[in-house]
């Protein structure tokens, strides 16, 4: 695959140049995109309605200060916790599931608490080890190795379910913990039949991209490994094609191919050695390691992408091999950089685990492949307020302010205030078509205020008709301390069309929105 990975070097995103090389799905390497069409644009999500007494927050506070300034101040830095005393390592071998080397684990309390603590350290005393559950916050995540000026390294990886039973394995460059569409991106991987597979990916130079098995299926494209009997040596030819449907600005998955391409793929275990570059510390664990050639068979192939999944962590390492060309790299991971006429010139190994002091929701992070947050531009990644419109106006007409601040580390968020003293119902949204959703949701963000002051985050289910069918909010007291607020669950409701966002100032201070998600 190598689109999603590639760029190892000074810890960049792959340009167009890097990832040449790496773009093919089998044997040809050819993206197959069929004739230009036109797919239509996308739909409006940030579509104004105006406001009907049902829009309006539960509670306001009318007659707050005028004149809020628009400058902001910096959040503070928050410590990273130092880590625990630990027992026995937790991956010892106890008949898995397939899945439980997809989705990385997480150390859980007595109380049901979810821990910041690395499970291959082996949890806390009374704690236990299990995969992340799906909606379930991310205490910890994990990063490639150190390098010159990077301490955290370059990309951060996380593995999560989804509510589809899909898995997503994000991966996050600098700054992290924000999607910023010309330099991050994920796989996702299927295990609905006899094979677990990947079905999409998305890097800063193809895009969105879909793999196809044959048939024109979302179903064993990628070969990894079987679902059943995967601790066991095998192999398999897969039959594939990608689809390059973002770039070529087609419809989501984008067109069946016209051609597919072959690729053989083994797996077996391993115990390997994790980490070890630049003082991270060395990491051995049970592996299942999985091989997909650039061809038919490995004699011929001219290429190796490998993949070292495990109990503790899900998808850890990923590496690329040329066949008798490129030019071999030890940096990013230890371990041989030649085998036979093949030579490593990518790795990446996501073993270092650092603390997330405000636990990331998984739902958050976007790809179309599997069930997740259905806001647009939910973190301002895109350095605009793209998808987003503004509701209400002070007391003396003046339109509700906001702004895109430039995070120190490079990240982005917005700021918003009532320009004034606030009127009712004064705030920012965001519209969704409803489509085919159903079943259960929940929503939230991360949130401050320069002082103190109130908010109310509501989701709203409207008809065709702009007509509320039914409304779900939750409040927070905001401070200059960064939280997370999350929502109880709810239902979508028969005869909705649109659901609607929104963040109401209840307060005369500006607040500072980021991360903002609804997610199943």
């Amino acid at each position: 695959m190598g689109v999603a990975f590639a760029g190892c070097a000074q810890g960049e995103p792959p340009t167009v140049e890097e990832d040449a090389a790496t773009a093919d799905a089998g044997s040809s390497g050819d993206i197959d995109v069929a004739p230009a069409m036109d797919a239509g644009s996308p739909a409006d999500l940030a579509t104004r309605f105006d406001a009907s007494p049902d829009d309006l927050p539960a509670t306001m506070d009318a007659a707050a200060p005028r004149d809020v300034s628009v400058a902001v101040d910096r959040p503070a830095v928050v410590d990273v916790p130092p880590a625990r005393d630990v027992s026995a390592p937790t991956d010892a071998p106890a008949a898995p599931s397939v899945s439980d080397y997809l989705i990385q684990d997480v150390c859980v309390a007595t109380d049901g608490s979810l821990l910041a603590d690395d499970p291959w350290d082996g949890c806390p005393a009374g704690a236990v080890a299990r995969d992340l559950r799906v909606g379930e916050p991310l205490p910890y995540h994990r990063h490639d190795q150190p390098g010159p000026g990077a301490p955290r390294g370059y990309q951060r990886k996380d593995s999560f379910l989804r509510a589809d039973g899909r898995a997503v394995h994000s991966f996050d460059f600098a700054p992290f913990g924000e999607f910023n569409p010309d330099r991050d991106g994920y796989d996702v991987s299927e295990s609905d039949g006899d094979f677990v597979s990947i079905i999409g990916t998305r890097d800063p130079t193809g895009l969105a991209q879909t793999f196809y098995g044959s048939g024109c299926r979302l179903d064993d494209a990628w070969l990894l490994l079987p679902t059943a009997g995967f601790t066991a040596a095998g192999s398999r030819v897969a039959t594939l094609a990608l689809v390059g449907w973002e770039r070529a600005s087609r419809a989501f998955p984008g067109p069946c191919p016209s051609r597919y391409d072959s690729a053989y793929t083994d797996w077996a275990p391993r115990r390997f050695t994790f980490g070890g570059v630049n003082g991270a510390p060395a990491k051995a664990l049970d592996a299942i390691v999985v091989n997909h050639y650039g061809g038919r068979d490995a004699a011929t192939a001219d290429h190796i992408e490998r993949f070292y999944f495990t109990r503790a962590y899900g998808l850890t390492r990923w590496e690329r091999w040329e066949n008798n060309r490129g030019t071999a790299r030890q940096e990013g991971c230890v371990g041989a950089t030649a085998e036979g006429p093949f030579r490593r010139v990518d790795c990446r190994d996501w073993t270092q685990v650092f603390a997330e002091p405000l636990p990331y929701p998984s739902g958050a992070w976007p790809t179309p492949y599997a069930r997740s947050n259905l806001l647009r531009n939910h973190d301002f990644g895109a350095g605009t307020v793209d998808a987003w419109a503004r509701i209400g106006a002070s007391t003396s007409g003046a339109m509700t302010n906001w702004s895109v601040i430039d995070d120190s580390d490079g990240g982005h968020h917005l700021a918003t205030n009532c320009a004034g003293a606030c009127s009712p119902g004064q705030g920012l949204y965001q519209d969704v078509p409803r489509g085919d959703l159903s079943g259960a949701y929940r929503f939230g963000a991360r949130l401050w205020a320069e002082g103190e002051g109130d908010v109310e985050v509501v989701v709203f289910q409207r008809d065709s008709a702009a007509r509320i069918v039914q409304r779900d909010a939750v409040t927070a007291r905001l401070t200059r301390s960064q939280q997370r607020v999350r929502s109880p669950s709810f239902t979508v409701a028969a005869g909705v069309t649109q659901l609607r966002f929104t963040v109401y100032l209840n307060t005369s201070a500006t607040v500072h929105v980021d991360d903002a998600w609804v997610a199943p």
